[in-house]
């Protein structure tokens, strides 16, 4: 049996959130009562309450962009720039977010061969590539370093990483060296042989410098080896507010790093400081420069230039993306060495209004800025005599550039115009011949729907291309979709093509692109396209219908997997920015490495238009949507939630595929069922693994099972809607929820059969569970103030057409599990503690994050659960109690039980909140004998629980089980036990990539296969 799937966001908030009072015991007339587990209804003096209480050293990339000078001109100290594709000959390198390296032949047109690929745990941001050796740089999200010397057994380390791989023989990629990083990576040159790597540190990440920082490292790339020269750090003399990444301009003799900043001075309008580094240095030495201030904020690379022994700025006070409330200036400097750079020229921006500044552009002895409201004035600038720069011509237009690639006497800008009709991205042309007089010569609109560009301002060049010889432009882009004004926009990722000619541009197709279009270039006559998801080649000789000619997967999606027919994997992917929902079909084996074989799209399934388009549709519920498999067929089950002619729809999509032909998956069978909206609570029904009740709350009560189950060719899934109940003052006070099951015979694909059984209402409930042909959910019901009655409801889907509802058998607590025989119940119980505590800090201090503070009563509620087991006769509708066993702990990470066992992670319970002398809280500290790591009760089919397997350590949540075997969720990915022995015996263990954590996992007799969302199938190999 399958663990229930616990989304994370679930997880977190059964880890955090406010714990809710339950205790239950045998009323008098012999029926099991519980305390009423909503926060708002916790009864005063129950019965439970207790009264009171600096610089060092150590050990075929892309060309510059233009504008970036370089004093000495040779070869040896050329200036280039990472990006996220390299190409060597036929051979292309592709870094992919999700899939990580990969070496792709493209030298036999129209076909794509895989040569090698290399998984990295963090993030990739770009690489350089020379004679086969790739410096890749990579952005971490964290990674916990283990401490037996540490009270709380480690710490977390944010940091980045420079990684060098030898890719000389791609099949067999070999790690050379890694160098950790501080912060986030921000930039790179490589001059020469030697590699700058800027990295940055915000002040607020977690456990980083407490002012924001800049580090510059530099490294020597000769040969195969890769070591670090030296490193320069610029610490904020404050706190800074909003302190972001820095932006780099270069030149081979000296960088210029800059960026925004601001401070709580009421204004936010702190000069920015532009920090110069001395490169002269061949071996990668560094030396500290000026600092240069200007009188307002530098927020991309493209506000600073270095021409001629003069560095050109233009910069305005205030943040450059609301309403500037001041002129922006034009301020030159005469550079005449990188400790000399003294104040030359300046000149402000006369705006009409009060505008923002978005783009800046200097070419030679021009320059142009771009100020936007919502009409959008460009302003050329003379800076011949860069002692006296001059304010020109102005030009407004609609919208605004975001980026601008000079060609002499014309101009060609990108931008966005989210007004118009025909399209937010526009791309422009302009006459700047005369600087006193700018024309417009022609502006083509496209990506219609709300569209974005892949890249920021300080990387943009790398994915607009202009191509001069060919007279092309090409813009990588993605759009939502989107029901605007009673019509279907459609959502669109491609290239867009664009002819483009000295005085004319021209609209035509677009390479349509699975995920989000990151690059594009010409080879051997054909248009490559680069998403972080795939490379795909076309044919472009009719610009207007690009014909796609062979693709290459470099990551495969996953966000939910299931073991189908004929040695495959099915998995559930999506495009985040189309929208579009798709089936693949993987070969299980080689599960790392493998391609999909064949794909679905599922937008067949909705049945209107409005739910089919794009991201307000159908496929917002991507991530509920659960896959089975049953034979040669797959069911997919996704929940919705749309707006029909302004009118709010709920539905339940269910579809039959056809496996049996990998490579062709054929839709064979859907239905759609409209389900009721209560309340306002929409489609909260749909839960894993936790239970749901009014009021948003997870804390302290215990549900598991699923929201759908299957039996053969049978599915169940539950819905609940809620309709809230305040008190006197507008508070939520409890929901009524209503819930029902319904059941679909699939066994006829062509003529599925839907049933609805309603459930009793009541204040709260917990997901299925499937034991034989009865569907198993429980449910509390209000008897009197602060208590409530735990009830379970049986359904019986043997006859899946007519499915018969049992008599409901009250309980003592919620439902965990239920043996093969029907006979034994196994239930969660609560005791709920109230302590008197004057602020939340005091619950903390005492209690750690379990803890709920009732500000009204100014006290503390925290509760313990405990297992009960319960005999159920066949055919009797009474439970009568067998058993209760306590927790080691009440820390709980997750529950999961099946039919034969209950599985238990506890994490440690720490001491929060202690103030120090000076002011501020300590780190937590563990407190002593705080139980954690998983613990293993058998006997649910005997109704007698024992412990009998368990192990101490870092254990967040089981999310599978089959047989004795488990797979837990830790610190480090994820790791598979059998539980057969008191001492679990490790099987596999793995760090896993992307976020660490699995949204789905399908343990396999010799491997666990991860679904990890973007990042793909990974597997854990089992012993």
């Amino acid at each position: 049996m399958l663990a229930p799937r616990r989304p994370s966001f679930v997880r977190a908030a059964l880890l955090a959130s406010a714990a809710f009072a339950l205790v239950a015991c045998a009323s008098s007339d012999g029926e099991f009562e519980s305390d009423d587990p909503s926060p708002q209804s916790q009864a005063r003096g129950d019965s439970n309450a207790a009264g009171g209480a600096s610089s060092s050293s150590g050990a075929a990339a892309s060309p510059s962009a233009p504008g970036e000078g370089a004093k000495d001109p040779s070869p040896e100290r050329a200036v280039e720039e990472a990006d996220i594709i390299q190409r060597d000959g036929s051979r292309l390198y592709a870094l992919s977010r999700y899939g990580g390296l990969s070496v792709i032949e493209i030298g036999v047109r129209d076909q794509l061969k895989m040569l090698g690929r290399y998984r990295m745990d963090a993030m990739p941001f770009e690489m350089y590539v020379k004679d086969g050796v790739v410096q890749v740089m990579l952005n971490d999200f964290g990674h916990w370093v283990p401490s037996t010397a540490s009270a709380d057994g480690g710490r977390w380390v944010q940091s980045s990483e420079i990684l060098s791989l030898d890719a000389k023989n791609p099949a067999a990629i070999q790690k050379l060296a890694s160098f950790d990083v501080p912060g986030s990576v921000s930039d790179s040159r490589l001059v020469g042989d030697v590699l700058y790597l800027v990295t940055y540190e915000d002040g607020y990440c977690w456990r980083c410098q407490d002012t924001p920082s800049t580090t510059i490292t530099s490294f020597k790339t000769a040969g195969a080896a890769i070591a670090q020269v030296d490193q320069l750090r610029f610490s904020s003399p404050q706190k800074s507010y909003g302190w972001w990444k820095r932006s780099v301009s270069a030149t081979n003799q000296r960088l210029y790093v800059a960026g925004p900043e601001w401070n709580w001075n009421g204004n936010g309008n702190q000069r920015s400081i532009i920090q110069v580094v001395d490169i002269a240095n061949p071996s990668g030495q560094m030396r500290k420069g000026a600092d240069v201030a200007v009188d307002g904020q530098v927020s991309s690379r493209w506000q600073m230039d270095e021409f001629e022994g003069v560095l050109r700025v233009v910069s305005q006070r205030g943040n450059n993306w609301s309403n500037g409330s001041v002129d922006p200036q034009v301020q030159t400097f005469r550079v005449t060495d990188s400790n000399t750079v003294l104040p030359l020229g300046q000149t402000s921006l006369r705006l009409p209004k009060p505008e923002s500044l978005r783009s800046v552009r200097f070419d030679g002895p021009r320059g142009y800025a771009i100020t936007a409201q919502q009409t959008d004035p460009l302003f050329t600038i003379d800076l011949a005599d860069p002692a006296l720069p001059k304010q020109m011509g102005t030009l407004e237009m609609p919208g605004f550039l975001y980026y601008m690639e000079p060609r002499g006497d014309r101009l060609i800008g990108l931008g966005y115009d989210n007004r118009n009709s025909e399209g937010s991205l526009t791309v422009s042309l302009f006459d700047v011949a005369d600087l006193k007089a700018p024309k417009m010569l022609k502006r083509v609109n496209f990506a219609k729907g709300w569209a974005q560009l892949a890249e920021d301002q300080d990387r943009i060049h790398k994915s607009f291309q202009v191509l001069d010889a060919q007279g092309l432009i090409m813009v990588p882009f993605a759009s939502y979709g989107g029901w605007r004004d009673n019509g279907c926009t459609a959502p669109q990722s491609g290239i867009q093509l664009i002819d483009y000619s000295r005085d004319d541009l021209v609209l035509r197709g677009v390479a349509p692109q699975h995920g989000e279009p990151r690059r594009a270039f010409l080879y051997d006559e054909r248009l490559f396209a680069v998403s972080d998801n795939n490379v795909t080649s076309f044919r472009i000789d009719d610009r207007d219908a690009p014909a796609k000619t062979a693709q290459f997967a470099l990551a495969n999606p996953a966000h939910n997997v299931v073991s189908a027919s004929g040695g495959m994997l099915a998995q559930l992917t999506n495009d985040w920015f189309t929208g579009e929902a798709m089936l693949a079909l993987t070969p299980k084996e080689g599960t790392d490495q493998a391609e999909p074989v064949g794909s679905l799209p599922l937008t067949a399934l909705a049945t209107s238009e409005r739910a089919r388009c794009g991201g307000y549709g159908t496929w917002t519920s991507w991530y509920a949507a659960r896959l089975f498999a049953q034979g040669n067929f797959v069911y997919v089950a996704v929940p919705t939630y749309s707006y029909e002619a302004s009118t709010q729809k709920r539905t339940m999509l269910v579809g039959v595929v056809d496996v049996s032909n990998p490579s062709a998956p054929a839709l064979v069978g859907k239905t759609e069922i409209v389900l009721p909206i209560q309340g306002g609570y929409g489609s909260g029904g749909w839960f894993d693994g936790y239970a749901f009740y009014s009021g948003g709350y997870y804390g302290s009560l215990v549900g598991a099972g699923s929201a759908i189950v299957q039996n053969g060719s049978t599915l169940s899934f539950i819905d609940a809607a809620s309709t809230p109940v305040t008190d006197d003052n507008g508070r939520t006070a409890e929901a009524r929820v209503d819930r029902a099951v319904y059941t679909l015979n699939l066994a006829q694909p062509a003529a599925i059969h839907v049933s609805k059984t309603d459930l009793p209402a009541s204040v709260g409930s917990t997901p299925l569970i499937l034991q034989g042909n009865t569907v198993y959910t429980s449910r509390w019901q209000r008897t009197q103030p602060g208590r409530v009655r735990f009830w379970v409801d049986r359904l019986d889907i043997g006859n899946a057409d007519a499915p018969a509802l049992l008599p409901a058998v009250n309980v003592p607590g919620s439902l965990l599990a239920v043996d093969a025989s029907q006979t034994h119940l196994t239930t969660v119980d609560y005791a709920r503690h109230v302590t008197r505590a004057v602020t939340y800090q005091d619950c903390t201090t005492a209690f750690g994050y379990r803890a709920y503070f009732d500000s009204d009563a100014q006290s503390c509620v925290t509760v313990d659960r405990m297992l009960r087991t319960s005999d159920l006769p066949t055919g009797s509708s009474r439970a009568s109690l067998r058993a209760t066993t306590s927790l080691p702990g009440q820390n709980i990470g997750g529950i999961v039980a099946t039919g034969e066992r209950v599985y238990v992670t506890l994490y440690a319970d720490y001491q929060y909140g202690v103030s120090t002398p000076g002011g501020g809280y300590q780190e937590p500290v563990r407190r002593p004998g705080s139980q954690e790591g998983l613990f293993v009760y058998a006997g649910v089919d005997t109704g007698a629980l024992s412990l009998t397997s368990t192990f101490s350590g870092a254990a967040r949540w089981p999310v599978a089980v089959s047989g004795t075997r488990v797979a837990i969720a830790n610190e480090n990915g994820l790791a598979v036990y059998d539980t057969a022995a008191a001492a679990p015996r490790l099987l596999g263990a793995q760090t896993l990539r992307g976020y660490g954590y699995s949204y789905d996992v399908l343990l396999e007799p010799e491997q666990a296969i991860c679904a990890l969302g973007e990042w793909g199938l990974q597997s854990v190999a089992l012993h």
